[in-house]
């Protein structure tokens, strides 16, 4: 634990992580006990105990990291810190969650875009002043490329993908894995 907080003080060069914006003057950690860190700083730092209140009291701990690749977390069984106004209490509902790092933008952009038809959906909801994206960035910004080719939409690949990643068709169309139907919730922005 003592090495998390040196990292949020200090930062890690090795690992380009920044120091953090909430704990400033920090000088150094000494675990005393499981339950207790003892901290040293070089001046008053009166956002630390804000800055680091929540720090492993959420519903998922970190379970093992591969520095810039991947991040995978795990529930808290004994998770009981949800606040009153929601419906569910206790253990987050997902055994865990696996955060991969995606650095390239060939890559970010890539991760499923070949399911969604773009073209339709300009052409569906939007007039001829809107053109169809060929990447993030707008084409007037600095370090725009074209990577139209890249951006296709292509049924046959997203269910390649798909079934590779063990989403097999189910009943009535909808994919399925270990008996969890594959559902994406969409957010609507009305005008």
């Amino acid at each position: 634990m003592g090495e998390n907080f040196d990292t949020y003080g200090l930062g890690n060069p090795a690992l380009n992580q920044p120091v953090s914006e909430a704990i400033s003057h920090y000088d150094h950690s000494e675990v005393i006990d499981p339950l207790t860190v003892k901290f040293w700083f070089k001046k008053p730092s009166p956002g630390f105990l804000q800055g680091t209140s929540a720090i492993g009291s959420g519903p998922f701990v970190a379970s093992s990291e591969k520095p810039g690749r991947e991040l995978k977390l795990t529930a808290r069984e004994v998770y009981n810190w949800v606040p009153t106004k929601f419906s569910h209490q206790g253990r987050a509902w997902l055994d865990g969650i696996t955060i991969l790092v995606m650095p390239e933008d060939s890559v970010r952009i890539g991760a499923l875009l070949h399911a969604t038809n773009a073209k339709e959906i300009v052409d569906t909801l939007f007039s001829a002043n809107y053109p169809l994206a060929t990447l993030p960035l707008a084409k007037t910004a600095a370090g725009y490329i074209d990577l139209s080719q890249k951006l296709t939409f292509d049924p046959v690949q997203s269910a390649r993908l798909l079934d590779d990643a063990g989403w097999e068709i189910g009943p009535q169309g909808v994919r399925q894995k270990e008996g969890k139907s594959l559902i994406l919730t969409a957010y609507e922005s009305l005008p």
